[in-house]
């Protein structure tokens, strides 16, 4: 094989799996259930009701990464009982528009919709 049909083969892996994570647009999104999440860059403040005892009340930060097909990773602490009781309850899907969250148990579906932002 050429050293030029090499660097070809090289460029275009590096194309195909190194392409830039995909960033849901920054703002706050409000849930059917009165929750919001707050995007910025690559991290979602995260604030669903809830009234499992077990958690700390007041949210969480988790870094996110959107999967080829939509599906939203969310990464938070360990420690975060809010995390582990509330937000890990959730399976998470991001349309390009707004999330659609479904609860892991009892199936109920809460989308989530860009606030619209005030003209300044």
């Amino acid at each position: 094989m050429s050293i030029r049909a090499a660097t070809a083969i090289a460029v275009l892996l590096c194309v195909a799996g190194c392409a830039a994570p995909e960033r849901i647009p920054e703002g706050v999104y409000v849930g059917s259930n009165g929750g919001t999440l707050t995007v910025k860059r690559d991290y979602i403040d995260i604030d669903i009701p809830t009234n499992d005892k077990r958690a700390d009340p007041g949210g969480t930060r988790c870094f996110y990464a959107v999967q080829p097909d939509g599906y939203v990773n969310l990464y938070g602490s360990s420690t975060s009982s809010y995390f582990m009781y509330v937000v890990d309850d959730w399976l998470w899907h991001w349309t390009g528009m707004e999330f659609q969250t479904k609860h892991r148990e009892d199936g109920t579906v809460v989308t989530y919709t860009r606030q619209k932002q005030r003209p300044h």
